[in-house]
């Protein structure tokens, strides 16, 4: 089944390398947000890895998970973005079902780009 996005969730962070090198280089975190202001993305620098998260502004309700830092690559870019579009996926069902336990965790979105806390 087609998922159609009808809440405008952002599914994508980055559009390029550079703005991914221009984080990794002069930047601590980086939010971004939907056209309507309902929804945004917030990318954080940690010790060692970074934390993405994506909040619904009407309820608060937010999903998040943790990142590796990356070779800036288009692949990686891809991936990344990728994982963004799947956190976007189960925000709505959370959303939708306001109940956490039916929102998948695995496979993890963000795939080999996911950073396992110790």
């Amino acid at each position: 089944m087609e998922w159609s996005n009808e809440r405008n969730l952002i599914t994508s962070f980055f559009t390029n390398l550079e703005d991914y090198n221009r984080f990794c280089q002069k930047l601590r975190g980086l939010v971004i947000a939907n056209n309507e202001g309902t929804v945004f993305a917030e990318l954080e620098k940690k010790e060692g890895y970074f934390l993405y998260t994506l909040t619904w502004l009407e309820d608060q309700k937010y999903i998040g998970d943790y990142v590796k830092v990356f070779e800036p690559t288009e692949e990686n870019i891809k991936v990344f973005n990728d994982g963004c579009r799947i956190l976007a996926e189960r925000l709505e069902i959370y959303i939708t079902t306001n109940d956490e336990a039916k929102v998948p965790m695995y496979p993890t979105a963000f795939g080999e780009l996911t950073h396992v806390l110790k």
